[in-house]
């Protein structure tokens, strides 16, 4: 690991010093000190892993056993998804960098076995946390990401345990369809999901007429993985466009702000990509190269002057976008 540092001097460095000398002697005592204050204020699993990685990034020995055990405790018994996950990621910097400040084997060790166990107790809550409205299960939303990060860069938790939980979730019809949205999303993205299933799991979740609400708030958790990837895939772009085609007239104003979100994150790139794949999904246009020659012209106009059915396909798109 390697760090950057800049220092300045101010007048103002002077008088911070002169108010911290009443915490101590030293710079280590003071941290120390300060450290153990904002220990015995944490209510969180989080809190009390965050208090841990700045006493050993200070190389404060007598708080790391101080938060180490307060991790240790607060993590047993927390039931906060975002804060276990939160917690787990602080820990897994500490093992995979803290030993270039110099923390001690046994403290890394005790370290690595608390990691494990937070990650695991995290990824076990997910499917409850994933359970609620929208504004219930964006905390959860969050702390999937970062199990995900964790269990790609982590070589040290049991990866296995997210992504068979990852495949679970994402076909599970109890949770919110913008969690499963976005694990489908994430296990694509990884190379957990190939082509064809992601093709089947996307048409599956979105081939409801009954309720459409769901399979668009589906498409706005996993558009909002990576939309590149996603629309630059023909055969998903195709699964979306027959979801949208389904919808019946009547209900398709009362669809029209949630796939306007769902579609919100896309930028330039990623529209160029989708429209490109829609006009060839729907076979619009003399040949790929052709629709690809006037899209790269980015002339509105000439488009709709193409023929009536790219002028179809851009009033689908002006409708959503």
């Amino acid at each position: 690991m390697r760090e950057h540092w800049e220092g300045q001097w101010t007048p103002s460095t002077d008088v911070a010093l002169v108010e911290s000398i009443v915490h101590g002697d030293s710079l280590l005592q003071v941290t120390e000190r300060l450290l153990a204050d904002r220990l015995t204020g944490v209510t969180s699993a989080a809190e009390a892993a965050h208090v841990l990685m700045e006493a050993v990034v200070t190389r404060a020995p007598r708080v790391v056993g101080e938060a180490l055990a307060a991790t240790e405790r607060l993590a047993a018994v927390d039931d906060d998804l975002a804060s276990l996950a939160r917690a787990a990621r602080a820990l897994s910097g500490l093992v995979s960098y803290g030993s270039s400040r110099g923390a001690d084997a046994a403290s890394e060790d005790v370290i690595l076995a608390l990691c494990e166990k937070t990650f695991a107790r995290a990824v076990l809550r997910v499917e409850g946390a994933c359970q609620g409205d929208d504004a219930a299960v964006q905390p959860a939303r969050q702390a999937m990401r970062i199990l995900h990060e964790l269990a790609l860069a982590q070589p040290r938790i049991d990866r296995d345990l997210w992504f068979d939980t990852a495949h679970g979730l994402s076909r599970n019809d109890r949770i919110h369809p913008a969690c499963a949205g976005l694990v489908a999303g994430l296990l694509y993205l990884a190379e957990k999901l190939t082509e064809d299933e992601v093709v089947a799991l996307v048409s599956l979740r979105l081939s409801s007429l009954i309720d459409p609400r769901a399979g668009a708030a589906f498409l706005e958790g996993f558009l909002g993985v990576n939309a590149l990837v996603l629309v630059k895939n023909r055969a998903v772009v195709g699964a979306l466009d027959q979801f949208v085609q389904a919808i019946a007239a009547d209900r398709f104003r009362d669809m029209a702000p949630l796939l306007r979100r769902a579609f919100s994150g896309l930028g330039a790139t990623e529209r160029r990509y989708l429209l490109e794949n829609l006009l060839a999904v729907r076979k619009i246009g003399a040949s790929a190269q052709a629709a690809a020659q006037v899209l790269a012209a980015r002339d509105v106009d000439k488009l709709k002057e193409m023929s009536a059915d790219i002028a179809a396909a851009m009033d689908d798109l002006d409708d959503l976008l």
